[in-house]
């Protein structure tokens, strides 16, 4: 994230990176959400430094009224919101005791943690989640199963992997390959009605509709 941050927007949402970005400005825009600036901290571990230079910048007290913040849950959904709860308090912030339910104070802050409440996991697993019925997910079950039997899977999420494979056969409105969670949300990948995004769709209704 830049040293200097121009806050143009009354509603704040924090993210991990430029795929998440992206997922969330497609969803917003499909929920009709307006007047929400999302902003990309750059990776999980700039939580903190990124919320101080977010809460320090021109105009945050005087424009700011909600905050929200997306985190992956990981291998820990209690350690990842402590986490979130200490960056918070670093930054001088309201601290909400639980994940989903806003604070009262002005600005007013709420915590999703992907999947989903007290489950470990990413955001690539609602993603995955929400394609169960399409045909192409049996063949990425057996590559990434086999895989794993070969002991050449080295990467810690099985979801994350399963997008990769699944967006392997997916192409964009200009008939390249998708690359990732984030471009295939803007290329209309993802079906919103689907039961997976259910959570997080209102996450985002409850903080900024």
């Amino acid at each position: 994230m830049a040293v200097e941050i121009e806050i143009k927007l009354p509603n704040i949402l924090v993210v991990e990176g430029k795929d998440e970005l992206n997922f969330f400005a497609e969803l917003l825009r499909n929920q009709g959400i307006q007047g929400v600036q999302i902003l990309n901290v750059a990776g999980k571990d700039n939580i903190g430094p990124g919320l101080k230079a977010i809460a320090k910048a021109p105009n945050f007290k005087s424009l700011v009224t909600k905050v929200g913040i997306v985190r992956d849950a990981d291998d820990n959904f209690n350690e990842t919101f402590g986490k979130i709860q200490a960056a918070l308090r670093g930054a001088n912030l309201d601290v909400p005791t639980q994940p989903l339910v806003p604070t009262t104070g002005t600005p007013a802050v709420n915590v999703f943690i992907c999947p989903a409440l007290n489950t470990g996991g990413a955001l690539e697993d609602l993603c995955i989640a929400s394609v169960q019925n399409d045909p192409a997910i049996k063949c990425v079950d057996d590559y990434v199963n086999c895989l794993v039997a070969q002991k050449i899977n080295s990467s810690k999420s099985v979801s994350k992997v399963k997008v990769q494979v699944l967006l392997a056969s997916r192409v964009n409105g200009r008939g390249t390959p998708v690359r990732n969670m984030g471009e295939a949300a803007l290329s209309k990948q993802w079906d919103w009605t689907q039961e997976a995004f259910a959570d997080v769709k209102q996450y985002t209704l409850t903080t900024f509709g």
